[in-house]
């Protein structure tokens, strides 16, 4: 380092630590006064006119990728006012997708819920999004895979008159959980009975987390964890036997025992 380096450099360190201090203690004053973070505003959609709306967005674990539901013509293609699609918008690009396209003018698809990496949405719909001749307001679980431009059903209702409704995604993609009334494992579940349901992608198995404690309570609106081992949902079902009241609802947690199911594995393994 030759003379006028190390000058630049013994007049520079004094600024620097400055700044560092500074820093430091705006970090501390931040703190301490419960200053509110600072961010930036930005409107995602734009109306199409005064009847359209844009709900329920669900977003990318890194926030680069928006899912929604909207009835708005956003790519101005002449879409019916009143049918609810799924879009997503890239925040990177400032582009939208739009996921569905309803079979008709009295299908909708709602309540979408993105994974982590934005590639996997998961959403309810009416519509017979593969032609297979779906009836009009029956409500499946569907997956729509940004990679393969290809849909899932996910569910098939045991009735016309039973829905799977509120899917929640894991990070991955793997497991959805959604609240419904179908008989999804042939068990003579009745209808109006809503209960909370898990679907894992890789075994394409259904598990039934709750059994209403009576033919008039449930559970519904579930929230699934990152990987997919947990479920937090809202019932008034009394599934613990505490005599809990007719529509008095309450917050309760799934969690997955690994310990029972693996525990029988080792009984096999080692008698």
């Amino acid at each position: 380092m030759n003379a006028k380096h190390q000058q630049i450099l013994r007049r520079a360190s004094p600024l620097v630590l400055s700044l560092v201090l500074a820093a430091a203690l705006l970090v501390v004053v931040r703190s301490a006064l419960a200053l509110p973070r600072l961010g930036r505003l930005a409107r995602v959609t734009s109306a199409s006119d005064d009847n359209r709306d844009s709900e329920r967005p669900s977003l990318s674990e890194d926030g680069t990728v928006v899912a929604f539901r909207s009835d708005s013509d956003l790519l101005n293609e002449g879409r019916p006012d009143n049918a609810d699609e799924i879009w997503l918008y890239d925040t990177a690009t400032l582009t939208f997708t739009r996921v569905t396209s309803a079979s008709d003018a009295n299908r909708d698809s709602w309540a979408p819920s993105l994974s982590g990496d934005g590639t996997v949405v998961a959403f309810q719909s009416d519509s017979d999004l593969l032609n297979e001749g779906r009836p009009d307001d029956v409500f499946e679980i569907w997956l729509y895979d940004t990679a393969t431009l290809t849909f899932t059903r996910v569910t098939t209702a045991s009735h016309t008159n039973r829905d799977s409704y509120g899917p929640s995604l894991s990070g991955d993609g793997t497991v959805v959980a959604f609240h419904g009334d179908s008989d999804l494992l042939n068990e003579g579940r009745p209808a109006y009975v809503w209960e909370i349901w898990l679907y894992d992608t890789t075994t394409l198995t259904f598990t039934r987390v709750t059994t209403a404690s009576h033919s008039n309570r449930d559970s519904s609106a579930p929230s699934l964890s990152g990987d997919g081992t947990a479920v937090a949902f809202h019932g008034d079902s009394d599934l613990l036997n505490e005599g809990i009241s007719q529509y008095v609802w309450e917050i309760w947690l799934w969690e997955e025992d690994y310990e029972y199911i693996y525990l029988p594995l080792v009984l096999r393994q080692y008698p």
